[in-house]
């Protein structure tokens, strides 16, 4: 199987420190939401060169927030209501 997409080769988020929680997190939703289909917490881990618990904290927190969902499986994540309303409204103004 196809790999979403290459590893982040960004610089970090302005006014985020490479590595710093912020950027992670930015970075998480920008490879979810590059994603042609759902992502498991391992793929996003491996892809993005975060620690698999890392992520996972982070996903259950954006989750909560409302910017990821996760499919009926439990095991996938996409992007949620809020990502697609802040997308939404990024292109409209």
């Amino acid at each position: 199987m196809a790999r979403a997409s290459a590893k982040a080769t960004q610089p970090p988020a302005e006014g985020a420190e490479p590595g710093s929680v912020l950027d992670r997190a930015f970075s998480i939703l920008e490879f979810v939401s590059a994603s042609e289909r759902p992502l498991t917490i391992l793929e996003i881990s491996e892809a993005r060169d975060i620690p698999k618990p890392t992520v996972h904290r982070l996903c259950a927190k954006l989750e909560d927030q409302g910017y990821l969902t996760r499919e009926p499986t439990g095991r996938h994540f996409r992007g949620g209501p809020k990502l697609l309303s802040l997308s939404l409204d990024a292109l409209r103004h």
